[in-house]
């Protein structure tokens, strides 16, 4: 295989200092996708001298990977009610399409004095030739052994429409606490093409949550004790059945000389355990996150 990349990017001043457009791409070839353009053009704007105005267009991509295109996995046979074992096979597709994003966002941020900030970013995007899997017929084979074979291929007959809204910020109550929070909303829509026969690609929900938010607190104590809070809360993952979850975080650290410090950190205080990821919609196994304590001793040669 061979690859060939170059990237360009140049920013341009407009209106005096008030803005700039910075427009760049960067330009791919490899062996196995052929080549792709992502573009990018970014405009920032001082509308004031505390608030900031911005808005961007990109274009992404997603070459294929080897196992996109040339994966074969066999799982062991079923047993069915026919008494002949149900065996399901996954393989690529030689022919796998790049698969593209195309996004638009907008923000805004304001400086509150010295000490604190406030910002909102709102996007939208359209995803193209995202991956399938075309399930096939089943067939019945008498060689090696009686089976029925259901096998499915990848395609790329899937798109999706995103949008969502992020607001963050910054707060430093004085020189020694500082504040920090963001709440995120996110809406994907997916489009299955009509000629599919994936029986779940037009209900994915990117395995994303609708909505997150989280606090940090860091306060210092001195020029030796730190206190970190941490505050996060995830929605609930649709597809893989996960449930919402909120979890907190301490660290305190203990700076006994410049080079020795002592912690004590605590994770998951809320949960005795709780599920991140995987779940009913998913082949691999739940872990569940649990309740954690440690005290770390580090020492720091210089």
């Amino acid at each position: 295989m061979s690859l060939v990349t170059a990237f360009a990017q140049d920013e341009m001043a407009v209106f005096g200092d008030r803005g700039s457009i910075t427009l760049g791409s960067q330009v791919q070839y490899d062996s196995n996708a052929g080549a792709g353009v992502q573009p990018t053009a970014r405009l920032m704007w001082k509308a004031l001298p505390r608030q900031r105005l911005w808005a961007a267009v990109s274009r992404a991509l997603r070459t294929p990977s080897l196992q996109d295109r040339g994966i074969r996995a066999t799982l062991p046979p079923t047993p069915t009610d026919s008494g002949l074992p149900l065996v399901l096979v996954t393989q690529g597709n030689p022919a796998a399409q790049t698969e593209s994003l195309a996004d638009l966002e907008a923000g805004y941020r304001l400086d509150i004095g010295s000490s604190a900030w406030i910002g909102a970013t709102g996007f939208v995007g359209r995803y193209g030739q995202l991956q399938t899997q075309e399930v096939a017929a089943p067939v019945v084979q008498f060689f090696p052994s009686p089976q029925i074979t259901v096998t499915s291929q990848f395609a790329n007959l899937l798109t999706a429409r995103t949008r969502g809204l992020e607001v963050d910020g910054h707060w430093s109550p004085t020189a020694f606490w500082h504040l920090d929070g963001s709440y995120t909303a996110f809406h994907l829509t997916p489009d299955l093409a009509a000629a599919s026969q994936d029986p779940v690609a037009g209900f994915t929900d990117g395995n994303a949550a609708r909505t997150q938010w989280q606090l940090r607190s860091a306060f210092q104590a001195g020029t030796r004790a730190t206190l970190n809070v941490s505050l996060f809360h995830v929605g609930r993952l649709e597809r893989l059945q996960v449930g919402a979850y909120t979890r907190a975080d301490v660290n305190a650290e203990w700076r006994i000389t410049s080079h020795v410090s002592a912690a004590a950190i605590v994770q998951n205080l809320f949960d005795v355990a709780h599920t991140e990821y995987a779940g009913a919609e998913s082949i691999l196994m739940s872990t569940q996150v649990a309740r954690s304590a440690s005290l770390r001793l580090r020492w720091a040669f210089k």
